[in-house]
């Protein structure tokens, strides 16, 4: 949403959104990626059925970037991370990047000599592999998991206890990230995670995380 927003902006390109209809705690307290990008012209039409969708005259682009077209840019991405593996002189890298779609892991697996691991952020192993399925043949990706289930968007402790122990030297996001660091942590002393030098993708998504902590801060976990 956020990119697509900037890309319109400059583009000088009008934008509709489609959503779900939106929380009335954030219609009234307009902050993080949706302030964004209303200052960006976003028109955010909410929607209840997708299928109603007038698609006459239009290109749509899949969620999560979940078409053959974003496969460039990982393309580029992988050149970059082996060069650096290269001029940094990085033994035994892994990358590791927590998935929604887990599309960025598919095309990074695809296009990259390093191997990839994840974390299902959004459903689960079995969500992940359907979502690959539909896009082309399964690579090896190494799937790992936290003993507890999470459900995505929601507020956890763990989840804010980790952001501000990983923000003591950069920041990442809160709703990806969190899961992330999580699943390497209680993954680490498996073979795969402990004998290779882990080389996280930060995904980005740190102007959404305001509007989190002020969902942590009604909860009263934001201390």
């Amino acid at each position: 949403m956020l990119a697509l927003s900037y890309f319109c902006k400059y583009r000088n390109i009008k934008l509709k959104y489609y959503i779900k209809p939106l929380p009335r705690y954030l219609k009234q307290n307009i902050s993080g990626n949706y302030k964004i990008a209303l200052d960006n012209k976003t028109n955010f039409i909410e929607i209840d059925d997708f299928n109603k969708i007038n698609k006459v005259n239009s290109f749509f682009v899949n969620q999560g970037g979940k078409d053959y077209y974003s496969s460039y840019g990982f393309q580029i991405l992988a050149k970059e991370i082996e060069n650096d593996v290269l001029s940094y002189k990085i033994k035994n890298p892994y990358i590791f990047l927590p998935s929604g779609s887990g599309i960025s892991a598919f095309y990074l697996s695809n296009y990259c000599s390093i191997p990839v691991m994840t974390t299902p952020c959004i459903g689960d192993e079995i969500y992940l592999k359907k979502q690959w399925k539909e896009i082309g043949v399964i690579n090896k990706i190494k799937i790992i998991n936290t003993a507890k289930k999470y459900h995505f968007g929601k507020c956890y402790q763990e989840f804010l206890d980790i952001y501000k122990k990983t923000k003591k030297q950069i920041e990442f996001d809160l709703l990806y990230d969190s899961k992330g660091f999580l699943s390497l942590e209680e993954n680490y002393n498996i073979n795969y995670s402990k004998n290779y030098n882990i080389i996280y993708i930060h995904g980005g998504g740190i102007s959404g995380n305001s509007s989190m902590l002020e969902r942590y801060n009604f909860k009263e976990m934001y201390k």
